[in-house]
């Protein structure tokens, strides 16, 4: 060190003082390292024996196997939880009693299930302490494409460490967390690898069974707006999260028409007809959960029929202005007629015979 302060008096000052400063920054973080001040930290290790990657510290299998990862599919049965903590502190701080600045304190360990139904779950795990920054990680349970739900397995929950073997864990643990320790439940977790916590619990899943969609093109009829004008109204069913997106109308002459919906289970469409007989039909095409699926129902097709329009009538022939006509229109040819001829005929015979008394 002498010989270099030596030599340093023949350099340029400039660079004399860029080489303190460097010599400063590779320094600071050793002996802020030396410096720092020991304390308990959960799950720090990238390539722990036993475990692996720390931070992954929340697996799941099936129940009652041994090959835990961060994801596992089931549709059914149960399903196992696996929790690893591990206080990464050395040893060296954990004092006589286990009372020393290396030691968690106050340690808790809360599970997290997802409730509801989903396709898709993640049961998490919280490990925290009095005087150390938690810690938090999931995996993933999953069944394809269809909705499934966790329950807890009442009493499932179990712990194991070295100085304990097997012991209980309350149902709290996924109820908002229970106090954990190495030697008792009272939250003292040791630096080291012979005081680590391996904790597992056991959900059952359910596949959701959801009530199927129905889709259903109903009836199509023709309602007559005039001689050659029908308004078509189609209705179609759509249930359990189907939806209709839209009805194609062929109006059976050439002519096709599509009203697009989101919602409607009903619509019309107007159409003018040529003269004839036209077989109408439509199809509803309608959305399942992102798939497509088109009904053509047997009701939904009517018949149109449009006829000839009706001719003039002819206009009856002027009536006859003659003297006959005259008399048919005055004495008539029925029962009027036979009157009038009486009563001529009785006019005639007093006549007749006034005429007789005369001579």
């Amino acid at each position: 060190m002498k010989n270099i302060i030596s030599y340093a008096s023949y350099l340029p000052k400039s660079f004399v003082l860029t080489a303190f400063a460097l010599l400063a920054m590779f320094a600071l973080p050793v002996s802020m390292a030396i410096a720092a001040t020991p304390g308990p930290a959960f799950n720090i290790y990238d390539n722990a024996q036993h475990t692996g990657d720390e931070h992954d510290f929340v697996r799941v299998d099936e129940a009652g196997g041994d090959a835990f990862t961060n994801s596992v599919e089931a549709c059914d049965g149960e399903v196992d939880i696996w929790v690893y903590i591990h206080n990464g502190e050395a040893e060296e701080f954990n004092g006589d009693n286990n009372n020393g600045p290396g030691v968690a304190q106050g340690t808790r360990l809360a599970v997290n299930l997802p409730a509801g139904e989903a396709q898709l779950h993640q049961p998490s795990a919280t490990i925290s302490a009095d005087n150390a920054t938690s810690v938090m990680d999931n995996a993933d349970i999953t069944c394809g494409q269809h909705d499934i739900k966790l329950q807890f397995v009442n009493g499932s929950a179990r712990g194991y460490t070295q100085q304990r073997g097997n012991f209980n864990i309350s149902d709290a643990v996924v109820a908002g967390g229970v106090d954990i320790g190495t030697f008792a439940d009272d939250g003292v977790v040791p630096g080291c690898w012979e005081y680590r916590i391996w904790v597992k619990l056991t959900v059952k899943i359910k596949e959701v069974e959801k009530e199927q969609p129905i889709v259903k093109c109903d009836v199509l009829e023709a309602i007559k707006i005039d001689r050659d004008t029908f308004k078509l109204k189609a209705t179609a069913t759509a249930k359990n999260g189907a939806k209709v997106v839209d009805y194609v109308f062929n109006f059976g002459d050439g002519d096709t028409q599509t009203v697009t919906t989101d919602a409607l289970t009903a619509t019309t469409a107007a159409h003018d007809y040529a003269v004839g007989t036209h077989n109408a039909k439509v199809t509803v095409n309608f959305d399942l959960d992102g798939d497509g699926q088109a009904d053509t129902h047997k009701d939904c097709k009517t018949t149109v029929k449009v006829t000839e329009t009706p001719t003039t009538p002819p206009v009856d022939e002027l009536p006859n202005t003659g003297l006959a006509g005259v008399a048919s229109g005055v004495f008539g040819t029925g029962a009027l007629g036979m009157s009038v001829r009486s009563w001529l005929e009785s006019r005639s015979m007093v006549r007749a015979g006034i005429l007789r008394k005369k001579n």
